[in-house]
């Protein structure tokens, strides 16, 4: 459970700093936001290994939240399924600092994470 609570925090520290660190998408055009790239490289960078760090762990939160729900309608029940309100008001509170950030950076990790998952795993218990 500590593992899973350490992720969750992960994954909001990956989110937010990926929403700090990323050039705001609300800017004119597409060549406003590589000027911007070009003269921060390093804001650039640190934003991406954030973010790719961010959907990595998500996925992998993502992929387990699937599983303990099918183990859950199943009825086999585990006190980590308790622990999934808390990853979706993470997110929620992404989505307030930044939406279009968010969503992108959701969107790949529901992604990545559906494609993860191993339906024969999902027969033994998730814990």
């Amino acid at each position: 459970m500590l593992v899973y609570l350490l992720k969750i925090f992960m994954s909001l520290i990956t989110g937010y700093l990926f929403i700090m660190w990323c050039p705001v998408i609300e800017l004119l055009s597409f060549s406003d936001i590589i000027v911007k790239l070009v003269l921060n490289p390093i804001q650039f960078f640190a934003s991406s290994i954030a973010f790719m760090a961010g959907v990595l762990v998500n996925a992998d939160l993502i992929k387990k939240e699937f599983l303990l729900l099918a183990h859950f309608f199943q009825g086999e029940y585990s006190f980590e399924v308790l622990a999934i309100p808390l990853h979706i008001a993470g997110l929620c509170f992404l989505s307030t600092i930044g939406i279009w950030q968010t969503l992108l950076f959701l969107c790949l990790a529901l992604f990545y994470g559906m494609i993860s998952v191993d339906f024969s795993e999902s027969r033994r218990a998730p814990w």
